[in-house]
């Protein structure tokens, strides 16, 4: 398992705190008035009794005191107050705003955050020029928040899968070279200033178009390459690898990757460090690709685990079929394999000869080892053997992949729980499956109380399809087709898996393909068809179409299909693909691609 779990989307980009700078209030000291005392006695007639000595009574802060002789006119004190000064207001002083400035070629959620400080707080930040600012946004800055990456592309159908970096500088400066020297080198405006404070200088060698026209641009050059910010990717694009590292791979060293630009604060060290904190500090975060939110789904062909390719396990190991397939199914989230042979238990020993007979497949139950090995997570039923023993072994074969927590889709106990889409969740975003066989033979078909393949129509497929499309982000097709031994589809195929397409599928995979076929990007944009993947695990080693094959890695993004990857193998010994050389796989490409339909 690959540690799927149902996360609800996420979408990621800027936290942003709003605190008010608070100006300290000034108190000021309040005087109490003075007290003035007046007034007249009026003295009586002189007695014969001689007055008695008045003692005044007096404030504490009278130091005076008298004797009233007798027979005088008594005195009154006045006491002596010394007055309170009261201060002057202090001076306030206004704090001038921080200056902000947005480098050209700065991330749009970058700058959409700067819009927003200014917005909120216009007495704490302010605009300026770039070269007058207190701080900027930008690339390759001296507080990094995180990094933006972009990719090398060409064309899906371009043979060449990597290029150096040095290759890119070189397009850069008008002196092209390595694999794409001669052919047009394009970008988008945007991308255009964004890799100008990388490369020191305006491009030389580049021809700029709009960033919405360069995807049919560069099509259109045949050949021709780019590069583009990874947000922009979709599954049109090859992406190249870049002095060995693609930005589809999980993990990526974004220190070791080329085109992986750090994004974030520049200027004055004090000023940088305040509008950090007003973006949110630590929690501020800036990235166009965020491995959180991203998914890797290998897609396969043909797996029959009986015949030849039985007695290969059974003489050289049950997992020798997958060695070096299996590092490219396990590193992906989600792996998914098309099984058409059930797991029987009293299942004869292989025969490795073909036969003149019918044919009846069935594989021992230590044989899902195999399965279990290169990392299976999803398994499509829509084969045509999974009945050839009996309807007890499906039943029996289905529970085996309940207890291991394999979901199932294209097959079932009965007719309406095989046409059941199967849904998966990872990292935010739901995968659909859903699949069927339109072809038979009738046995291998689900009923209403006994299990197999799910039966369909194109028409009631394309309805599945378009009812999945409206509750997951991403829906892939699995159809056991009629099964054709040309690289290229025929009319009909076309039409039908493209009407899949149009339904609202983003992947269209025909498991039925012994003999790998090529490929369609419909009109709607944002979905790829591959008519025939070829044999995973099967012996077919009489041409050379059907021990090639393909693992394709589709990569969802944020709830989008934004590439696929092509791994190619060659089957070896009735059992085992193995990576091509660089040689196979271009012949490969260049069939395939022939006999595509661009």
């Amino acid at each position: 398992m690959h540690g799927r779990s149902i996360i609800p989307p996420m979408s990621l980009m800027m936290m942003v705190n709003s605190g008010r700078r608070v100006v300290g209030r000034v108190m000021v000291g309040c005087l109490v008035a003075l007290l003035g005392l007046t007034g007249c006695v009026s003295v009586p007639p002189p007695s014969p009794t001689p007055a008695p000595t008045v003692t005044p009574l007096v404030p504490p802060s009278a130091t005076e005191t008298a004797e009233v002789p007798p027979a005088a006119t008594p005195r009154i004190l006045i006491p002596t107050w010394t007055p309170t000064v009261i201060p002057e207001a202090p001076t306030i002083t206004a704090v001038p705003p921080v200056t902000l400035a947005i480098e050209p070629g700065t991330p749009p959620v970058l700058a959409d955050a700067f819009r927003q400080l200014i917005d909120s707080r216009p007495a704490e930040f302010a605009w300026a020029a770039a070269g007058a600012a207190d701080v900027t946004a930008g690339l390759n800055p001296t507080l990094p928040l995180g990094h933006w990456v972009f990719a090398a592309v060409a064309p899906f159908y371009t043979i060449p899968d990597e290029v150096e970096y040095a290759h890119i500088v070189s397009a850069w400066n008008g002196a092209a070279n390595g694999p794409f020297a001669g052919q047009p080198f394009l970008l988008g405006q945007e991308t255009a200033d964004a890799l100008e404070s990388q490369f020191g200088h305006r491009p030389i060698g580049a021809q700029l178009v709009g960033s919405a026209e360069l995807l049919d641009a560069v099509w259109a050059a045949q050949p021709a390459w780019a590069i583009v910010p990874f947000e922009a990717l979709e599954p049109r694009w090859k992406v190249l690898r870049v002095d060995g590292f693609s930005p589809l791979d999980k993990p990526l060293d974004l220190a070791a990757y080329p085109l992986a630009l750090p994004v974030g604060l520049g200027g004055r060290a004090d000023k940088v460090e305040e509008v950090w904190i007003a973006l949110g500090g630590p929690a501020a975060s800036v990235t166009n690709r965020d491995e959180s939110l991203m998914t890797v789904l290998a897609m396969t062909g043909v797996t029959a685990l009986a015949r030849a390719t039985a007695y290969a396990m059974e003489i050289s190991g049950i997992t020798y079929p997958g060695e070096e397939v299996a590092p490219v199914l396990q590193s992906a989230d989600i792996a998914h394999v098309s099984n058409e042979v059930s797991f029987v238990i009293d299942c004869p020993y292989p025969d490795p000869a073909r036969g003149e007979g019918p044919i009846r497949f069935c594989s021992d139950d230590r044989y899902i080892e195999l399965l279990e090995f290169i990392g299976a997570d999803v398994i499509e039923l829509t084969g045509n053997h999974n009945n050839d023993w009996g309807t007890a072994a499906f039943d029996r074969t289905l529970a085996m992949y309940q207890q291991r927590g394999w979901g199932t889709f294209g097959g079932g106990t009965s007719a309406v729980e095989a046409s059941q889409p199967l849904t998966v969740a990872h990292n935010g975003n739901t995968i659909g499956f859903v699949g069927c066989n339109p072809v038979g033979p009738r046995f291998a078909w689900a009923t209403e109380d006994s299990p197999g393949a799910a039966y369909c129509t194109t028409q009631s497929l394309a309805a599945s399809v378009t009812e999945l499309a409206a509750q997951v982000d991403v829906v892939a097709v699995g159809i056991q087709y009629r099964e054709h031994y040309t690289y290229a589809a025929t009319s009909q195929q076309r039409v039908d898996f493209l009407a899949l397409a149009a339904a609202g599928a983003d992947i269209v995979s025909g498991s039925q393909g012994h003999h790998a076929q090529g490929f369609a990007f419909p009109a709607r944009g944002g979905s790829i068809v591959h008519f025939g993947l070829g044999n995973l695990f099967f012996d077919q080693m009489d041409q050379l179409g059907t021990r090639q094959t393909f693992v394709d890695r589709h990569v969802i993004y944020a709830g989008r299909l934004i590439a696929t990857d092509l791994w190619t193998g060659l089957i070896e010994n009735w059992a085992r693909p193995r990576a091509m050389t660089s040689i196979e796989r271009a012949d490969l490409l260049q069939s395939v691609f022939a006999a595509s339909d661009w």
